[in-house]
């Protein structure tokens, strides 16, 4: 809600059919941009940002994680009062700081995991 522009990265061509079909559905289809790519591979070509919120689900057995986050730290993704939220599986530890990032809040939902970080 309010935002004036919302970019979704995603690989799965599946996904990104169910995603658009989504995204017909709301009010912000004119104001967003879907990529077709790796996380890691749009983080190192900067095609967009700095973000205020980044949201970030990667498939829960693999180690996007630990890909993603130093390319979303270093590369100055985030605004300086932006917020990253990481989806991930309860059993999943993830540290209180990522580079300039600290650990804020976590929620979980059964076996799902927000956590919540910002800079500073």
């Amino acid at each position: 809600r309010g935002a004036k522009e919302v970019v979704f990265v995603e690989k799965s061509k599946k996904h990104i059919g169910f995603l658009k079909k989504n995204l017909s559905l709301t009010t912000v289809e004119g104001r967003s941009v879907v990529f077709s790519m790796e996380a890691d591979e749009f983080l190192k070509k900067k095609k967009a940002g700095p973000f205020d919120f980044i949201f970030i689900d990667p498939p829960y057995e693999g180690k996007e994680i630990e890909k993603t986050l130093p390319l979303l730290v270093d590369g100055d993704m985030i605004t300086d009062d932006g917020t990253v939220i990481i989806q991930h599986f309860h059993k999943k530890v993830l540290p209180d700081q990522i580079g300039q990032l600290g650990f804020l809040k976590r929620h979980k939902y059964g076996e799902t995991v927000l956590s919540f970080y910002g800079k500073g």
